[in-house]
């Protein structure tokens, strides 16, 4: 049985919403991270480590979701 194309593609398109949002919020904490004293605190840790931790995780998570996204994506193209 042959599967519609948008059910064929739904995984990337999830994939692809899902790394953006990441990405979007990885550059955003960031980004506040960065200000200093202007920095909103909502967003940050009292102690450092944990927000510099936080970054990197996000930072390691996001390039994950677009190494998946291209591989799912090659995979389409090939199929």
């Amino acid at each position: 049985m042959i599967r519609p194309s948008w059910r064929r593609h739904l995984i990337t398109w999830v994939l692809a919403i899902f790394a953006l949002v990441f990405y979007i919020f990885t550059v955003i904490f960031a980004w506040n991270a960065s200000l200093g004293r202007d920095a909103d605190t909502r967003l940050l840790f009292e102690d450092p480590g944990r927000t510099i931790l936080v970054l990197q995780i996000l930072g390691t998570s996001t390039t994950t979701l677009f190494s998946e996204l291209v591989i799912c994506t090659c995979e389409t193209v090939l199929s």
